[in-house]
C-alpha cells in the first residue's frame, strides 16, 4: 500500500498496488489486468516508477463488477458505468432475487443458510491454516496458468499468492523491486520470480542477468523453449533456475516446493515432514560461490579455529546436492515429491550454514568475499 497527495490542500489519499487489490477483493491479478486493459473498466494512476496504483473507489468498483458478474452481467456491458450506476444495478438484481426466493419454504431456506455458513466457516479455517508463498510473474499467459484450478490443484504443500504480474521482461526491469511495498509491514528480503522466455539470445540473456542483479535474494525461475547451451550454462552458473518447456503442471508445482524452507521445529509428523509445516518461506539463493568458499577456506587456515574451513565444505556439498536434487525433478515423475523434499531440505540447510559462516566470520574477524 502507498499514499499519494491529490492536491496541496487535500488530505493524503490511500493508493493500493494491484496485488493488494487482488487480496482485498479475492479477484485474480490477471482478471484485474484484463478488466483494466481490455475493457477499460478500471483506471489506476501511474507513479513515476510506472507502478499502477488503485484508489479506494477502484476497489469498490472491482467488488461491484464481481458481484454483478455473478448475476450474469458481462464486464464489457457494464464497464462504462460509474460506481453509483453499478450500485443501482446491483440493488435491482438483489431485489429481484429476494422477490423470487420469498415464495420458497422458509424453513428449508434457513437450513440451507445455516449449512452454507458452516461450510464458509470451515473453508475460512482451512484457508487460514494453509501456508502460502509469494511470487512475481512475468508473462500474462503464465500468470493465467498459475492461477487456474488445473495448476493449483497440484500445490499440495502451500498456496501460491501472486503479488504482481508484468507483461514482459522489459516492463519488469523498469520497475523497482516488485515484492517490496512502501508502507507494508510484510516486506520480504527474498522472494520468487517466475517468467516465460520463449527464446534466450544475447539481449534477453543480458536482461535476465540484470534482473538477477537488481533483485538480490530472489529465486528466479525461467521457463524457456529455445536457447543455446552456452547461454543456459552461463545463466545457471549465475544462479538462475532454467527449465525447458514443456513442463507439466505437476512438475512445475514440485519445482516450487523445492524452493520452500523446511522448518524442523514445525514438524508434527516425523514420517511426513513436508506436509506438516504451519508456515513456509522461500529459500534464499546461494550467497557464496565455490570460488568465494575456496578463498574463505584459505583464510581460515591461517588462524587457530578451523570452523570456517569445515563450514565452507558443508555449504559446498549441500549446494551441490540441492542443485542435483532440482535437476532430478524432471527425470522421474514418480519420485518428484521425494526430490522436491530433498532439494528443500538441502537448500534450507545450506542457507542455515551460510548464516552460521557469517556468525563465525564475525567472531573471528574474517572478511567474507561474495565472489
Amino acid at each position: 500500500m502507498n499514499q499519494a497527495t491529490t492536491t496541496d490542500n487535500e488530505p493524503l489519499e490511500l493508493l493500493f498496488k494491484i496485488g493488494t487489490v487482488s487480496e482485498l477483493t479475492s479477484i485474480p491479478v490477471t482478471t484485474l489486468r484484463d478488466w483494466e486493459i481490455r475493457y477499460k473498466a478500471l483506471h489506476p494512476q501511474k507513479t513515476d516508477g510506472r507502478h499502477r496504483m488503485f484508489r479506494q473507489t477502484d476497489i469498490e468498483r472491482a467488488h461491484l463488477f464481481k458481484r454483478l458478474s455473478s448475476f450474469g452481467q458481462s464486464i464489457s456491458g457494464i464497464a462504462h458505468l460509474e460506481n453509483p450506476q453499478l450500485i443501482a444495478l446491483l440493488q435491482k438484481f438483489q431485489s429481484s432475487k429476494t422477490e423470487n426466493s420469498s415464495n420458497k419454504n422458509q424453513s428449508a431456506a434457513n437450513t440451507q443458510s445455516t449449512t452454507s455458513q458452516h461450510n464458509i466457516t470451515l473453508q475460512g479455517e482451512f484457508a487460514a491454516e494453509t501456508p502460502s508463498f509469494e511470487a512475481v510473474v512475468i508473462g500474462l499467459g503464465l500468470a493465467r496458468r498459475l492461477e487456474s484450478s488445473k495448476f493449483t490443484k497440484h500445490l499440495s504443500v502451500a498456496q501460491l499468492r501472486i503479488r504482481e504480474v508484468y507483461s514482459d521482461l522489459s516492463s519488469a526491469l523498469i520497475e523497482p523491486s516488485p515484492l517490496k511495498f512502501p508502507g507494508s509491514q510484510n516486506q520480504a528480503s527474498n522472494g520468487l520470480i517466475i517468467l516465460n522466455q520463449n527464446e534466450i539470445h544475447t539481449e534477453s540473456a543480458n536482461q535476465l542477468i540484470k534482473l538477477l542483479e537488481t533483485h538480490p535474494g530472489y529465486q528466479i525461475i525461467v521457463l524457456y523453449l529455445y536457447a543455446p547451451s552456452s547461454w543456459v550454462d552461463v545463466l545457471k552458473n549465475k544462479g538462475l533456475t532454467l527449465k525447458r518447456e514443456p513442463i507439466t503442471d505437476s512438475g512445475l508445482a514440485q519445482l516450487f516446493n523445492s524452493f520452500l524452507v523446511i522448518e524442523p521445529k514445525k514438524y508434527i509428523n516425523s514420517f511426513d515432514p513436508l506436509h506438516s509445516q504451519s508456515s513456509l518461506t522461500l529459500i534464499p539463493p546461494r550467497k557464496y560461490s565455490s570460488d568465494a568458499l575456496s578463498k574463505i577456506s584459505e583464510i581460515s587456515t591461517q588462524i587457530f579455529c578451523e570452523c570456517p574451513h569445515h563450514v565452507c565444505e558443508m555449504i559446498e556439498k549441500l549446494a551441490s546436492f540441492e542443485k542435483y536434487s532440482q535437476e532430478c525433478l524432471s527425470n522421474s515423475t514418480e519420485d518428484a515429491n521425494l526430490h522436491a523434499y530433498l532439494s528443500s531440505v538441502s537448500g534450507t540447510a545450506r542457507a542455515l550454514f551460510e548464516r552460521a559462516l557469517e556468525k563465525i566470520a564475525a567472531h573471528e574477524g574474517i572478511e567474507l568475499p561474495l565472489e
